[in-house]
């Protein structure tokens, strides 16, 4: 992918609330500066890069580790890494501003599919050793806002236990019945929570708490432009 961008940055980031900016296309009008703010995180490396680079001005909300992910990219000029989407080499640490935005989901999407609760890290014989009896939970997940998050992981510490809510933010999740369980509940630019697996209780309620971001005009530094070389007349 031909890319003349050598790195990214938001030298001064914006101090304005993302929740409070009016919906616009590709992102939020921010009425401090008069400007639309694109959403960058909902878009892979590729589509950031050929924007980018269409334009001089421009402002828009990042996660931190977007940034670093996309300038290593650039710096080590590794075509794999340009193609990747950021979110897959960052789910763990990646954080959004204030209120992330819808999620569109196909209204004919299928529903989570849960994994085999057989599929345990240990050992097949193991797992017959420790438990024979399995039970089922159930739950929500939504923000702050009360919105209702799709996608959210719902895990079981230590095991391959996990589904993921469906567009409804609704979950269910086969677990071992007589072990004592720990669970995480995780999802993008949201801080994981932690929750014991309590035998007494069957529905679960999460509400995610979101983790800080940063948006402003984005400084691009680009690459010097190679000197045109003279023909010779015959």
């Amino acid at each position: 992918m031909n890319c003349d961008i050598k790195h990214i940055s938001v030298p001064q980031p914006c101090t304005q609330n993302w929740a409070d900016m009016d919906i616009a296309a590709q992102g939020r009008f921010c009425q401090s500066c008069q400007k639309t703010v694109i959403d960058f995180t909902q878009l892979s490396d590729k589509v950031i890069l050929e924007m980018l680079s269409s334009t001089s001005s421009i402002c828009g909300r990042f996660d931190h580790q977007q940034l670093n992910i996309l300038n290593a990219a650039l710096t080590n000029d590794t075509p794999r890494m340009l193609r990747l989407s950021w979110k897959k080499l960052s789910v763990a640490a990646a954080a959004f501003i204030g209120f992330v935005p819808f999620i569109k989901v196909n209204a004919n999407a299928k529903p989570p599919v849960e994994t085999n609760p057989m599929s345990f890290k240990k050992s097949s014989a193991q797992i017959a050793d420790t438990t024979k009896e399995f039970r089922v939970i159930t739950g929500s997940v939504t923000d702050s806002l009360g919105e209702v998050l799709a996608g959210v992981t719902i895990r079981v510490k230590g095991t391959q236990f996990n589904t993921s809510t469906d567009r409804y933010g609704q979950f269910r999740l086969t677990i071992p019945a007589s072990l004592q369980l720990t669970g995480l509940v995780s999802y993008i630019g949201f801080t994981t929570q932690e929750f014991k697996l309590d035998h007494q209780v069957s529905k679960y309620s999460f509400i995610l708490k979101q983790m800080p971001a940063m948006l402003g005009e984005v400084f691009i530094l680009q690459q010097p432009a190679k000197p045109v070389k003279a023909v010779k007349q015959k």
